[in-house]
């Protein structure tokens, strides 16, 4: 049988989940940035799972082109990516829980559940960094089309005080 990973996790204040902490650990794990308010011991298993994520993140952005490839989906298109790799897991976590299997077979299916938990982590990262930069351009030409209208407005008052 696959050894889970230990994690410690330190309770620092009223109201923090375990799944907030995942999906903060996932958001970060891309660009191994420390988190901010994070007080995590983290173990050697967890570095080398976001290694695993980086690795397959990476792997993706030579298959499918990088960051052109993917601003140009929505995020209901991501929402719709991971829906697909959470089935894809939840089939082989269901095959898991057969009792007809033996171990050579039941170490591939740990296998193949483990490759998907890594890959739905992998596309939740991608779309993140896509919405990430998104946003951060549609914020630079607001930014810009707001200088232009100021300027516009500036050009159209002093030709009325003229």
């Amino acid at each position: 049988m696959y050894d889970m990973p230990t994690v410690r996790i330190r309770w620092d204040w009223p109201g923090e989940s375990r799944l907030g902490r995942l999906a903060m650990d996932l958001a970060h794990a891309a660009t191994n940035k420390p988190h901010k308010c994070a007080k995590r011991e983290q173990t050697v298993e967890m570095t080398n799972i976001h290694e695993e994520i980086k690795t397959e993140r990476l792997r993706q952005d030579a298959e499918w082109g990088g960051s052109t490839h993917d601003d140009v989906h929505e995020p209901e298109k991501w929402c719709g990516f991971l829906r697909h790799q959470l089935r894809l897991a939840d089939r082989a976590a269901c095959s898991l829980a057969t009792d007809e299997i033996t171990g050579g077979e039941e170490q591939a299916l740990i296998d193949g559940y483990r490759e998907r938990l890594i890959k739905v982590a992998a596309v939740a990262i991608a779309a993140t960094e896509s919405l990430d930069r998104i946003i951060e351009k549609r914020t630079g030409s607001s930014d810009k089309e707001a200088e232009f209208a100021k300027l516009s407005i500036g050009r159209a008052n002093r030709k009325r005080t003229k």
